[in-house]
């Protein structure tokens, strides 16, 4: 059976089956008609991803258009396949869930809108209210903390301001932080929703502070937050990543995630299925070069997958 998944499942697949907090490894799927956004993925019916919970280990390989170039997501050069690999090693607020599309806590307890965490000020503005869930580290085995929220909040209110990082602009209205242990207290100057979207991503402060989160990191030191840490970086090739052994999560039965032992991300250097058409995964995931590849959504391409 063919598996056709848009970039966001991709990063669910690899996050998600890797690091599911309910122990279901199985990953989602989007039928290939749906084809509303620029690029979708496809994973063949054996590919390691769908390893049983009780089948730790592996590895798996993910083949994408270019390199990663950075794991900065506020880097300039940042792209798509920042989004794929950095979500291996990120510490996010949500993640999304591949079968409805809707935002999940992940680092967090919960988001400020479900969770009656949104508190209108008297003089007219917003303080919303997040809370680390326990346990959270980072990989140095530094805990992530409402201190870490509350930084990162900051430097998306500067980035903003000054029209760097890719920021939203929501982020340009944080008048005030405050934090208490697992808790960070954001007020913005007005109520305005759009938050929540805009603060996905949790920042080590510890490592980062007075670093130019644009020119002056690549992401690729900073300590991990997410399931996996970076093991080799090349900017201009491949990025391989090996198990966090201090990751946080767990699954349903208490065992230690992710299930995986690695997963590396490769640029493809063969050219596409089409006359003229440059370098894409298509033609190495054909040959069983890659068990997971973003795949543009062209007929041809998806019939050759098909076939």
């Amino acid at each position: 059976m063919r598996r056709t998944l848009s970039i966001v499942v991709l990063v669910g697949l690899l996050a998600g089956a890797c690091t599911n907090g309910s122990g279901d490894s199985t990953s989602s799927t989007v039928d290939a008609a749906d084809s509303s956004s620029s690029s979708s993925t496809t994973a063949p019916p054996t590919t390691t991803t769908t390893l049983a919970p009780d089948g730790y280990g592996g590895e798996v390989t993910v083949g994408v258009d270019s390199p990663v170039g950075t794991l900065n997501p506020f880097a300039e050069e940042a792209f798509s396949g920042t989004r794929i690999a950095g979500n291996l090693v990120w510490a996010l607020v949500y993640d999304i869930d591949p079968q409805t599309w809707e935002r999940v806590p992940d680092t967090v307890v919960a988001l400020p809108s479900l969770s009656d965490d949104i508190t209108v000020n008297d003089n007219g503005t917003m303080t919303v209210t997040y809370e680390v869930k326990s346990g959270a580290t980072w990989s140095d085995g530094t805990p992530i903390t409402g201190a870490d929220v509350a930084f990162t909040a900051e430097a998306m209110r500067d980035l903003a301001i000054d029209g760097r990082g890719g920021v939203e602009p929501v982020m340009a209205t944080v008048v005030e932080t405050d934090h208490v242990d697992r808790l960070a207290f954001i007020t913005f100057l007005e109520p305005n929703l759009a938050f929540e979207d805009a603060m996905w991503i949790i920042l080590p402060s510890h490592a980062l502070e007075g670093v130019d989160l644009v020119t002056g990191t690549d992401g690729a030191d900073w300590p991990s937050g997410g399931p996996f840490v970076v093991d080799t970086f090349d900017p201009l090739g491949d990025v391989r990543f090996v198990r966090n052994g201090t990751y946080w999560k767990t699954d349903d039965r208490g065992e230690s995630l992710p299930y995986l032992d690695a997963v590396s991300v490769v640029a493809a250097t063969v050219s596409g299925l089409q006359s003229g058409e440059p370098a894409t995964p298509t033609a190495g995931f054909v040959r069983r070069d890659f068990d997971v590849a973003t795949i543009p959504p062209v007929t041809e391409d998806l019939a050759s997958v098909d076939a």
